[in-house]
């Protein structure tokens, strides 16, 4: 799966959602085998990575408990001025509604620290950073998503509402700190070969609509996985003045221990009209390891394990 979410404060976001599921739904922590990853982005590269994030993360299921935990640390500069530096964990819990239908919740906590070098920033009035006295400030709050993933069969819906720790914040203190979120997405594997072959050509159509304050995004696309190979084609588009329209395409390798992937978004349209790709695009690189193969545990027998 393929997913990138951009919000005027510049939420941290990952375009290869496929292997950072993490980020769209606390409710799919665990819901597979033990698994960590690591992923970099850079994003407008023309400013020498000014505006780059990192993310790593760990997850297992608590097996025959029908829960899953998770744990990560993120940081995310944008710019000289800004860095966003957070850490915490993830529960979730799994509820078998019938034979094939399965309903997960999710919950996470993490404590983010914000740092702002005003040296140098030039503020919306004219006038400099530190002219204005301002020249560093740090602030830590914690910060709380929940969420919920249905699957049926080979279909899954699931919504989610993130940063709500920052409607505690006043006015002040949430410039630049990303708002509360609501995510709904949906989508469906199709095996394309009728054969009971694992590595069957497959496709996953997929579709997600993000609110954010004024900020309204929505995501079509598709990701398919063939033997070792998977690959994927998105498109995004924005419902608010001066947001960018993008079009995602990400690749990648699948084995055994796990998955590494390489995904390129590039903005296209703001308002319709043409811009310079080399201010809004991005490059993204994904590991993941997959454990459940190097160690059996037989507690794993007993859970659903959900793939997108």
């Amino acid at each position: 799966m393929v997913v990138s979410i951009s919000v005027q404060a510049q939420e941290l976001s990952f375009s290869t959602i496929f292997f950072n599921d993490l980020l769209l739904n606390p409710a799919l922590a665990g819901d597979k085998a033990p698994r960590i990853g690591v992923a970099y982005r850079n994003q407008m590269p023309v400013f020498n990575s000014a505006f780059s994030s990192k993310w790593a993360w760990a997850d297992a299921s608590l097996g025959s408990k029908n829960s899953g935990v998770a744990a990560f640390f993120s940081s995310d500069k944008r710019g000289d001025a800004v860095q966003i530096i957070g850490g915490g964990g993830m529960y979730s819990y799994s509820s078998q509604i019938s034979e094939q239908a399965y309903m997960r919740f999710g919950l996470k906590a993490s404590l983010v620290q914000w740092q702002l070098n005003a040296s140098g920033l030039l503020m919306p009035d004219g006038s400099i950073g530190e002219d204005g006295g301002l020249v560093y400030e740090s602030m830590v709050y914690p910060d709380f998503s929940i969420g919920a993933h249905w699957y049926y069969r080979q279909v899954f819906l699931g919504t989610a509402v993130n940063h709500l720790g920052t409607a505690f914040l006043s006015k002040y203190e949430t410039w630049d700190i990303p708002e509360p979120q609501l995510i709904v997405y949906a989508g469906k594997k199709i095996k394309l070969q009728q054969t009971y072959d694992p590595q069957s050509l497959t496709i996953t159509p997929f579709s997600l609509f993000s609110w954010q304050n004024r900020s309204q995004q929505f995501l079509v696309g598709f990701n398919s996985q063939w033997k070792i190979l998977s690959a994927g084609v998105y498109f995004r588009n924005p419902f608010f003045d001066k947001q960018v329209s993008s079009i995602i395409i990400s690749g990648g390798f699948t084995f055994n221990w796990g998955k590494i992937s390489y995904t390129y978004d590039r903005g296209m349209l703001i308002n319709g009209i043409s811009i310079n790709p080399g201010y809004f695009n991005s490059h993204e690189i994904s590991l993941l390891v997959n454990f459940i193969n190097i160690r059996h545990n037989k507690n794993y027998d007993k859970v659903k394990f959900y793939k997108f």
